[in-house]
């Protein structure tokens, strides 16, 4: 049976990371919508498929700062969002990027990339210091509605989780997804729009992007 913690509660901290280490799901509320996170093991990833039903497609690594990039992905292909990074991030802003030879399959799409994000919640921010990465997910079903927040949850999610972390104060709007943006190639790509514009970055990048079929069920 699962139990409710809420971030910014320090004390229970250790007990969030002591079950991300043991390769186990969480639910939580966040910047996007509400996700799934898990430790990015084969182990987690296997746990995060069984949670959602799905398999065979890749996750979403969430961060906590652009330098822990170098660690799966070379740096000549970083100068490429050099701009969008430095005004985007922490934010709602997805970036797949090619991955660095030797980085594990479990990692990576069948394309050889890995889709990337700096989270603008001071709580996944934290708990990001315990770990290089962890793996993030929005909490649904596969081909299911996404939620907004933990309260939105499908039973059958909650069943399989060992804790959902809440945000305390409500929110006055909606969060929006992550918008997805395709850097893996010298050519930009639109996977999915979401709480950051097109044209704003587009305005930041001072290029028109192209749309491409979206891949990462994020």
């Amino acid at each position: 049976m699962y139990r409710t913690l809420y971030w910014g509660d320090p004390k229970f901290k250790d007990e969030i990371v002591s079950i991300l280490r043991s390769d186990r799901v969480v639910a939580c509320d966040s910047d996007t919508v509400g996700g799934l996170l898990a430790q990015p093991t084969e182990k987690a990833f296997l746990a995060l498929n069984s949670v959602k039903k799905r398999s065979n497609k890749p996750y979403l690594l969430l961060i906590g700062s652009k330098e822990e990039l170098s660690e799966c992905v070379d740096k000549k292909q970083l100068l490429q969002i050099e701009k969008i990074v430095k005004h985007c991030w922490p934010g709602p802003l997805t970036l797949i990027l090619k991955a660095k030879k030797g980085v594990p399959n479990f990692l990576q799409s069948s394309q050889g990339t890995i889709a990337f994000r700096v989270p603008d919640h001071a709580g996944l921010l934290d708990l990001l210091k315990d770990f290089p990465a962890l793996f993030s997910t929005s909490a649904n079903l596969a081909g299911q509605p996404t939620p907004v927040s933990v309260q939105d949850l499908d039973p059958e999610i909650k069943k399989q989780v060992e804790l959902i972390v809440s945000d305390k104060s409500k929110q006055t709007k909606p969060n929006l997804a992550s918008t997805i943006l395709d850097c893996s190639d010298e050519q930009i790509k639109i996977v999915r729009e979401g709480a950051y514009s097109v044209d704003e970055l587009e305005r930041i990048q001072r290029i028109q992007f192209k749309k491409k079929i979206r891949q990462y069920q994020i």
